[in-house]
């Protein structure tokens, strides 16, 4: 990486707004564009880019690496448009959640390899960005079979520059592991909350008064964007679906425990389940 090596984000939410911060501290000069105004004069006053365009042909205009970072819906169609106004060597990625509804354009042009880096927060918006949010995160890519390995390894070393770790995977894979790590996490926050909603509004019963550490953590992420999340999970719809499915079934089996007042069943499901990162947990670590 040179100080010459001209970075273009498309769409400056939490995202897109902390690859810009991450990228300028790494030395990279990047230009912004997005939808809104606002937007585009933070990612100036905050750092996340040198410079803003006013459309996202010009944006992408001298780019040697383009990263969409639109929300869910507009990301394929941001995409095209960002090849057809790039030329043949440059290298168009995303960080959308899903990838196997984008591989059907990564196959058509190998020059754009899909992205999702595994790091966020339930605060949304360019003001909630984070210089080091990709900081030891796993960035899985997706690339085409075509994909020339010198863009591909253009696009890791852009990924490692800004702390994160990239990691090659097929797309359904990551789709089937990310309905399980992110997507059912979200739909049980979302769940739980809404239960303690309704229990203090019907029931009267002081949920959160009396709502602790455990509560908090395990409804963190229900404080993220309902609209943002119908479209993600609609995205990886059969996933979440085959998910869902599993997860109702091991909820139904801990009922059946409790109601059969079969206590060594329900100590052998919570067994099953203890979180032990030296067995089979593997997280990366923020130092």
């Amino acid at each position: 990486m040179t100080v010459e090596t001209k970075i273009t984000i498309i769409g400056m939410g939490l995202i897109g707004a902390s690859v810009g911060l991450a990228a300028t501290a790494a030395g990279y000069y990047v230009t912004a564009y997005d939808a809104s105004p606002e937007c585009n004069q933070f990612a100036l006053t905050s750092k996340a880019a040198h410079a803003v365009k006013g459309s996202l042909a010009e944006a992408v205009h001298d780019a040697q690496i383009v990263i969409v970072c639109t929300p869910p819906e507009f990301v394929a169609d941001t995409i095209r448009a960002a090849l057809a106004f790039t030329s043949s060597d440059v290298i168009i990625t995303d960080v959308t959640s899903t990838k196997a509804p984008l591989i059907p354009i990564a196959q058509a042009e190998c020059r754009f390899i899909p992205g999702h880096p595994m790091a966020g927060s339930e605060r949304h918006g360019a003001q909630n960005a984070q210089c080091e949010l990709f900081k030891n995160a796993i960035w899985p890519l997706c690339p085409a079979t075509a994909t020339p390995l010198n863009y591909l390894s253009k696009l890791e070393s852009f990924i490692t520059d800004i702390g994160a770790i990239p990691m090659q995977l097929d797309a359904a894979v990551h789709d089937a592991s990310i309905a399980i790590t992110s997507h059912l996490p979200h739909i049980a926050a979302y769940a739980m909350y809404a239960m303690a909603r309704q229990a203090d509004l019907t029931s009267g019963l002081p949920v959160f008064e009396l709502a602790a550490g455990g509560f908090h953590s395990a409804t963190r992420v229900a404080a993220s964007s309902p609209a943002a999340w119908t479209q993600i999970l609609t995205s990886n719809r059969v996933a979440v679906v085959t998910t869902l499915t599993s997860y109702v079934e091991h909820l139904d089996q801990v009922r059946d425990a409790l109601s059969r007042e079969d206590d060594t069943r329900l100590y052998a499901l919570l067994s099953a389940g203890v979180r032990n990162p030296d067995h089979v947990v593997r997280y990366p670590t923020n130092k």
